[in-house]
């Protein structure tokens, strides 16, 4: 084995293969950055959030903060501790070099959902991106 196949054994080492680890139970939405499905983990048996996001438009997005030292979404979600928050459990890179999250799967509708079946949200009028509006 060559230093060079080494390197990347270790680094590869480090990351996630998310076939491997997890058996995808359905698809939930598509982002503009991101790919979110239900997933059942391998290793712990917990129905979780799985949300993989697109390298090329991470990068493009964090080319906006050249030279600004800021953290990645994962390293900024998993501090969040509150009822009213996903968890994240877990971040990282995939082997395929696409930045994820493992979340706590929630039921219940989405976000999005919530707010078009609504006609206001408190005292805040709700309007769709079309200017369509739900009041």
């Amino acid at each position: 084995m060559s230093f060079l196949d080494f390197f990347k054994t270790v680094l590869a080492s480090n990351r996630l293969n998310v076939a491997q680890r997890f058996s995808v139970q359905r698809r939930v939405t598509s982002g503009s950055m991101s790919r979110f499905c239900m997933a059942s983990d391998r290793e712990t048996g917990r129905i979780v959030g799985l949300k993989i996001l697109d390298p090329e438009k991470v990068a493009a997005f964090e080319n906006r903060f050249k030279g600004l030292p800021k953290p990645s979404e994962g390293e900024i979600a998993v501090q969040f501790d509150h009822p009213n928050i996903v968890r994240t459990l877990e971040h990282g890179i995939t082997t395929e070099d696409s930045p994820y999250l493992v979340m706590e799967c929630l039921e219940g509708p989405s976000l999005q959902t919530t707010l078009a079946s609504h006609a206001s949200f408190g005292d805040v009028k709700i309007e769709m991106q079309r200017g369509r509006k739900l009041v």
